[in-house]
């Protein structure tokens, strides 16, 4: 199990300002879902791989 982080997204949620479209996040999370092993168990990641602290 991981925690990801999409980022600040350009929703209704986010606004216009958000850096981040959607399908970039979107792209990023499941680059990040596919590469995961066992070793990044109980881990916190940005969408576009970098792992957070905690």
């Amino acid at each position: 199990m991981v925690v990801l982080n999409p980022g600040w997204v350009r929703t209704d949620m986010g606004g216009a300002q958000a850096p981040t479209g959607v399908q970039e996040s979107v792209s990023g999370l499941r680059r990040v879902l596919d590469g995961l092993t066992m070793k990044e168990s109980g881990g916190f990641f940005h969408f576009d791989g970098e792992r957070l602290p905690w």
